[in-house]
This record gives C-alpha cells, structure tokens and sequence, in this order.
C-alpha cells in the first residue's frame, strides 16, 4: 500500500474515532446534566390532577434548568404502607418519570416498594412528600410519619412535607358524608400532630388556605379527590413555597423551614 494513502486511512480514522468519542461523551453529558433530581411519594391526590400539575411545576427549577423528576402513588396509602412495602387494600402503586412521564403500575403488578428500596434505587436531592389524607379518621399523625420523615430527611439534600387539603362533605359520593365531616373536623389537630412528627427532618407546607372555600382549589369529584382545575390550583399554589426552598437551597441554605399557610 501507498505510505500517503496509508497515513491519509490513519488520519481519518482517527478523526471519526475523536468524533464518535465526542459524540458518546456529549450525549452522556446531556442526558445526565440535570439541575437537580427530585422525589415525590404520595397517595391518590398526588396520582391525581394535584399531583400531575405539581410534577409538572417541578420539572423546571428556579432558575428555568430541567430537573429529573421521578413519583411514586398510591391510592388509600399512609406512611406505614411505604415504610413495610404493603399495598393499600384493593390498590396498586404507580409510578412516572421525566424520561417515562406515563403513570404506570409499578414493577411486580403494582407492588408498593419498600421506601428503603426507592431510596436506595433513586438516589436523589430533594424529596417531597404529599400523605396525610388517608390518616384523617384520626386528630393525631401516628408514629410512621416522623419514621418517614427522619428516613426521608437523612437521605436527600432536602425534603418537603404536604400536608392534606381541605375535604368537601357536600360534595361526597362514594363516601359517607358523616365519615368526610368527622375527618374535616380532625384537619386542624391532624395538622398540629404531624408538625410536631416531621418539622424537624422535613418542613411542612400546609395545603389549608389553597384548598379552603372559595380559595379556587375546594372543588371535588367525590368530596376528597380535586378536580382538574382545583388539583392546578393547588400545586400552584404551593409551587411558591417549594420555589423557595430551592432558592435557599442555591444560596448555601439548604432544609429552609416552610411553615403556615401556602398562599398568602
């Protein structure tokens, strides 16, 4: 063979191997150049219109850089289900992702994984977590939510709490309206419990003033569950409380203590 032919194969070779390699680096960086990675694990409000719209808010951050979002749900579960892995009666966990935004049963037919097992399989900086609802039938949060929240709180950069909304008894169906009223009345004591559980690891965001009559986020389906328009209202709502927090989180002040009402 020619020297210069030879020499001129070699240098060509070399270039498309430099590009290939660029090309292979470049895409790597691309895919994995998120602004942070976040976490939400909740019940059947967040598999709901509440929780579409605030995956979506959280898709951006405060500075418009994509984050990588990644949720978990399950209709009727509380902490106690996430903490030992037990599907709610008669319910599946679903799940979704910025790379697969579908809701989805979860691996092993709707299994509800061990949270240990999601926090060891996502590894993540920021945690949000929307339970409460489920556990109404009660004034006081019970000791699985500050075993979550300290779980939660220890593994993550950060973590959120959203705490229930408001029911709407007169909207009731499938529900007894009498059951929906004893469960409003227990929000406020409810509320006061499950500060004193999860402040310290995971500070709370209350859903109160968003979800009150009138505040544009009281409108249900069947007296628990918001509608398209109320569930917006809601994440929205509280999207100004989360934006906060990652701010601070930018300035060096990371685990900001979100408290009281989320709009003003």
């Amino acid at each position: 063979m020619d020297l210069k032919v030879d020499k001129a194969m070699k240098s060509r070779s070399f270039v498309l191997t430099l590009l290939l390699v660029t090309v292979f680096f470049t895409s790597g960086f691309s895919q994995n150049s998120w602004a942070e990675s976040i976490l939400i694990i909740g019940d059947s409000l967040t598999c709901g219109p509440f929780g579409a719209k605030l995956f979506q808010n959280l898709e951006q951050d405060a500075q418009g850089k994509k984050n990588k979002v990644t949720l978990f749900c399950a209709v009727s579960s509380a902490p106690r289900n996430w903490l030992e892995g037990k599907k709610p009666a008669n319910q599946i966990c679903q799940t979704k992702s910025t790379s697969s935004p579908e809701l989805r049963p979860c691996p092993g037919k709707g299994a509800v994984p061990r949270l240990e097992k999601i926090l060891e399989e996502n590894k993540v900086d920021h945690i949000i977590i929307g339970l409460g609802t489920n556990s109404l039938g009660s004034p006081k949060a019970d000791s699985s939510y500050s075993q979550m929240a300290k779980m939660v709180g220890e593994k993550s950069k950060r973590c959120e709490w959203i705490g229930p909304p408001h029911l709407n008894p007169p909207q009731a169906k499938g529900f007894k309206i009498s059951n929906l009223t004893a469960m409003e009345k227990n929000l406020s004591p409810f509320y006061e419990s499950l500060k004193e559980k999860v402040q310290s690891s995971c500070p709370l965001i209350d859903s109160r003033q968003a979800t009150v009559a009138g505040s544009g986020g009281e409108q249900t389906v069947d007296g628990v569950h918001r509608n398209r328009a109320s569930g917006e209202h809601w994440a929205d709502a509280i999207k100004t409380n989360l934006t906060q927090s990652m701010k601070k989180s930018y300035s060096g002040q990371s685990g900001a203590k979100i408290d009281g009402p989320a709009v003003q």
